[in-house]
């Protein structure tokens, strides 16, 4: 057998890879205050296209070098068990890891690398390559999370490894009312044309950096606006979730299509929030239609036509938004009737044949309502945390003042500035995330494998967020609001779902497309709410009678926690069923078939033995 080629080099970035070559990127992470690391590796084809990916999870073994050692062992198996290409490069950060590699020197993890050159000789040719820390950011991620959490790992592979097959949603019966599942970004599969020109038009409009920065203006004034709401309320209980949601609401539809739907604490945002929350909580709803698809076309719980209520109520709001600008373009030439706003660029694409009407406004609908719940139930969890937490909110505010000192009125880039305030809004949304459950993905094909369980085509796999972003293993006291923890991690963990322990926005394709504007408007209005006033809660009120429990409603069918910062119900308490506790508003559901066939209460439970009411006393077991 010929003797494999073997290279070294530097490279600032991947650098050139020949045609026939596997590129293999790997690389180590180590966790703090454990005995622990793990070693990554990751492969893809000389076009980048992801083609497989490992992890190890050492437990005392904590060297660099020696870990990264044992990652380039890792890389060289994944590329033997994926036996794609017979010539491989292999890149490092360690450059004393790779010329060991290449040396007879070869330090104190010389077995290993015994072991690496003794699997080279599978190859025609192996390169080992040092490269810098950038071109090995993804196998960091995935060493990360690794040694972080193992339930990050398999997040990771579900949203790297499996996200084309997991593209696709689980659509509910209800959400199928109205045509409104078939024209909306939000269920529409990602191989749908209709699905990414959508999200195309959505994301280049609305959440470049160019199309953010044209709309920073619009999004200044309302959050001044909100100020000025309060102001007028300065000294009295205010509803804040309320208040909030309705600014939130005029932000958002200033954005879109630069028209206010509410007035600022009025019962209108009160209404329209219900009106949302009812539809997508029927949506949510357990439906037998979705247990046994064939009687869907009986629509049993009339949940379709409840839904379907909701929705035209909701379309036609925005359909008049939609008619009002349609006549006011066509009445006159002049651009000077243009308000050069989203709406704007959705009526050119319309008159142009290229996206119909129903569509334009499912995507307003999609934007203006995932966009507002998102932004809005963050800013409230987050107040409602520092109300609850006095000492938190006082180093936040003076965070504020000692970087920005007398400036009268915050700009929105000024929040930016303030780390610690930026560890208040990741806190809150790791502790409340706004999905605790994300929308429901369905597999699209076989092969999908995650944690060792295989889920068939057709397959509904779902991502509980709220106990991935309270993994113990992953979080130090995981239930408590301690935004300190992202101090020290700020540079590393951020929302854009390549940190598998924190992904309050999802990650992978269907990844909320929002996230760009969201994480600029939630930190500078809580930013503008601590600069302008002192919070307390109301007299008589302590921290621990603050109503704070969790109740699971909907947001775009996307579950959120709710809740009234200044009614507190003290009536009601959780109870507690077989040491689990039962929240108020919590569904229970009893097993009856399970129940009546518990081997600890019945002899041969499955068998049909009538004799068993005799022998038990029919007077002692009876229907009621």
């Amino acid at each position: 057998m010929r003797r494999p080629q073997e290279t070294i080099g530097t490279a600032t970035s991947s650098g050139f890879l020949a045609n026939g070559f596997l590129k293999i990127n790997v690389d180590v992470a180590t966790g703090k205050n454990v005995n622990r690391s793990a070693a990554a590796a990751i492969a893809r084809d000389i076009n980048g296209d992801f083609l497989g990916a490992s992890a190890l999870v050492l437990e005392g073994i904590v060297d660099p070098e020696t870990v990264e050692a044992i990652a380039c062992r890792e890389g060289m198996a994944l590329a033997s068990d994926l036996a794609l290409l017979r010539r491989i490069r292999l890149a490092s950060d360690c450059s004393n890891v790779v010329r060991s590699i290449l040396e007879q020197d070869m330090g104190s993890y010389g077995p290993i690398i015994k072991e690496i050159k003794a699997r080279r000789t599978s190859f025609e040719e192996v390169q080992f390559v040092h490269e810098g820390r950038s071109s090995n950011g993804e196998a960091h991620t995935i060493a990360r999370s690794s040694v972080l959490s193992p339930m990050g790992t398999h997040v990771w592979e579900a949203f790297t490894w499996h996200d084309r097959r997991l593209a696709a949603r689980a659509v509910p019966d209800a959400a199928r009312a109205f045509g409104f599942a078939d024209r909306s970004v939000v269920w529409l599969p990602s191989s749908d044309p209709m699905w990414k020109t959508q999200r195309g038009v959505v994301a280049s409009h609305l959440f470049t950096p160019r199309g953010l920065a044209s709309t920073r203006g619009v999004r200044e004034h309302r959050v001044r606006e909100l100020v000025s709401y309060f102001l007028e309320r300065a000294g009295r209980e205010v509803e804040v979730g309320h208040a909030v949601y309705g600014g939130v609401l005029n932000l958002v539809s200033n954005v879109i299509c630069s028209v206010d739907v509410v007035d600022v604490g009025a019962d209108s945002a009160t209404g329209l929030r219900k009106l949302v929350e009812d539809l997508v909580e029927l949506i949510a709803t357990p439906n037998v239609s979705d247990l046994y698809p064939f009687l869907r076309s009986l629509d049993l719980q009339g949940w379709r036509r409840f839904a379907a209520k909701h929705l035209e109520k909701i379309f036609s709001i925005l359909d008049g938004i939609v008619h009002h600008r349609v006549e006011e373009v066509r009445s006159s030439s002049s651009k000077e009737t243009q308000n050069n706003d989203f709406l704007d660029a959705l009526i050119e694409l319309m008159s142009t044949g290229k996206m119909a009407r129903d569509n334009v406004t499912s995507i307003l609908f999609d934007v203006f309502t995932t966009g507002s719940d998102t932004i809005a139930i963050t800013v409230e969890w987050a107040m409602a945390e520092l109300l609850r937490n006095p000492s938190i909110m006082a180093k936040a505010r003076a965070e504020i003042k000692g970087v920005l000192g007398d400036k009268e009125t915050i700009e929105e880039p000024d929040a930016g500035s303030l780390p610690y305030l930026q560890a208040v809004v990741k806190e809150a949304m790791r502790l409340h995330p706004v999905p605790p459950i994300m929308l429901p993905h369905k597999a699209v094909e076989d092969g999908v494998e995650v944690s060792g369980y295989a889920a068939p085509q057709g397959a509904t796999v779902i991502f509980n967020v709220w106990a991935i972003m309270r993994d113990p293993v992953a979080w130090e006291k995981p239930d408590d609001f301690m935004p300190e923890r992202f101090l020290d991690r700020a540079a590393q963990v951020d929302f854009r779902g390549k940190h598998f322990e924190f992904i309050p926005f999802g990650s992978g394709r269907r990844m909320c497309p929002g996230l760009p504007m969201a994480e600029r408007v939630v930190p500078f209005i809580l930013a503008s709410l601590l600069h302008a006033f002192e919070w307390h809660l109301p007299d008589g009120v302590s921290a621990e009678q603050l109503d704070v429990t969790e109740k699971f409603t909907t947001a775009n069918n996307n579950t959120h926690m709710a809740f009234n910062f200044f009614i507190q119900i003290s009536s009601v308490h959780p109870d507690e069923i077989s040491g689990c506790a039962v929240l108020k508003g919590s569904t229970m559901i009893f097993n009856i078939w399970e129940i009546m066939r518990d081997p600890s209460a019945w002899e041969r439970p499955d068998e049909f033995v009538p004799e068993r009411w005799f022998l038990n006393g029919a007077a002692e077991v009876d229907w009621n």
